[in-house]
């Protein structure tokens, strides 16, 4: 009787034994399935993001988004953009969806190519149009096609102008050189060298970041301008700081 009890408990642990067993490989099963299903979907996510890439490549011309072609796109979209209400991110945004690529990790150099063309575009702004009447006020009907065709020559050669333009120096007063940290410096340095300075002293409006917040010495350089402007010297906006230095730049010859 003894000896049945024992084989009979025996018996019983055994059965218990290859039932963890059991138990232990299906759930290593189950733990190997759900491994492969991840596996699946990473590999899936990743031919997905890979098409998308060669699409968006292949958008572009199938070459690297270059600074020269984010320049020219920008220069596109400040062209009839307001500077009051533009900023730096919906620039960036736009840029993203015509490119259809993340800008994330070039936020800087967007950052500085949206000041270069702005600086640009604010410092040539009312030069085209009087030059443009001028011409038109002094065409004759004996001399009209000597003079299209001189117009037309000047259209051609105005792009390396424009390029020639960012190159042009200028020496700063003394109260604009303590702000850009430098005495002699082209309209893009100047710019990302006020930009530089508000952001440093935490000069941006937290309840707006388009504007800056003017303390005694960035007032001394554009406070008198801006009062005549805006009737305050409180605060500007950054894309418009440009106008209102004029005074204290003397280019070099």
């Amino acid at each position: 009787m003894a000896q049945e009890m024992a084989a009979k408990e025996a018996a019983e642990k055994k059965r218990e034994k290859e039932e963890k067993k059991k138990e232990r490989e299906r759930a290593k099963a189950e733990k190997e399935r759900k491994r492969k299903e991840r596996q699946a979907k990473r590999d899936a996510k990743a031919a997905s993001t890979g098409s998308s890439s060669k699409a968006a490549k292949s958008k572009s011309g199938g070459n690297e988004l270059t600074s020269r072609k984010l320049f020219q796109r920008i220069k596109y979209i400040l062209k009839g953009a307001d500077t009051d209400t533009l900023t730096t991110k919906s620039v960036r945004k736009a840029l993203e969806a015509h490119f259809e690529q993340s800008l994330k990790d070039r936020k800087k150099e967007v950052n500085s190519l949206i000041v270069q063309a702005l600086s640009t575009k604010q410092s040539r702004g009312g030069k085209k149009k009087t030059t443009s009447k001028g011409r038109k006020k002094k065409a004759s009907k004996t001399s009209g096609r000597k003079r299209k065709r001189a117009v037309d020559e000047e259209e051609e050669t105005e792009p390396k102008k424009k390029s020639g333009f960012l190159t042009v120096e200028y020496d700063l007063s003394d109260d604009l050189a303590r702000l850009v940290g430098c005495k002699r410096a082209n309209r893009p340095t100047i710019t990302k060298g006020l930009w530089d300075y508000a952001k440093k002293n935490g000069l941006k409006d937290p309840e707006d970041g388009r504007l800056f917040i003017l303390d005694a010495a960035f007032k001394k350089v554009i406070g008198k301008e801006l009062e005549k402007d805006t009737g305050q010297q409180d605060k500007v906006r950054g894309f418009s700081v440009q106008k209102y230095i004029k005074s204290h730049l003397t280019r070099v010859k």
